[in-house]
């Protein structure tokens, strides 16, 4: 049960979540914007085409980076494994991955229902999909970095 509700706290108390409201509230309350991502992306122009993919890459950045952040150094990553809440930073690598598989389904839902009438709604998962992604992408790139120096500033002062 606790590990649970660190998945959701993990889950709902993100940048990935601020930038779920923002988008809905834009959503609600100016609806061109996201007409006309739609709209581009329904024309028939190839780099629209492509787009949607971009989660998938992000995915990808995200999977390798996990691999850095619970295993940081080449050696001697037993400071890390005894660290009490070492299972927390698991549990956030877990949920960056999903919030990732999430953004590629939405990717795939825009590129297989291309007949999708409210443009609003294809241009506001579009915008979602790539930009959650890419913030997963990068809070988990500065974690690794991050998590690397702390470990390797405690080795060296051992």
């Amino acid at each position: 049960m606790k590990r649970l509700l660190d998945f959701l706290r993990a889950l709902f108390i993100s940048p990935e979540f601020l930038f779920i409201l923002i988008s809905v509230a834009l959503y609600k309350f100016n609806f061109q914007l996201f007409s006309k991502i739609g709209s581009r992306i329904q024309e028939e122009n190839k780099i629209w085409e492509y787009l949607p993919f971009l989660p998938f890459l992000f995915t990808s950045a995200v999977i390798k980076i996990s691999y850095t952040i619970r295993s940081p150094l080449e050696k001697n990553n037993k400071i890390l494994y005894k660290w009490p809440l070492y299972t927390y930073l698991k549990n956030r690598v877990y949920v960056s991955i999903f919030i990732c598989i999430l953004c590629c389904l939405s990717g795939f839902y825009i590129w297989f229902f291309e007949d999708i009438k409210d443009l609003a709604l294809v241009g506001v998962i579009f915008f979602d999909s790539i930009f959650i992604s890419g913030i997963t992408a990068l809070t988990n790139l500065l974690a690794s970095q991050k998590l690397k120096e702390i470990l390797e500033i405690g080795i060296n002062d051992d």
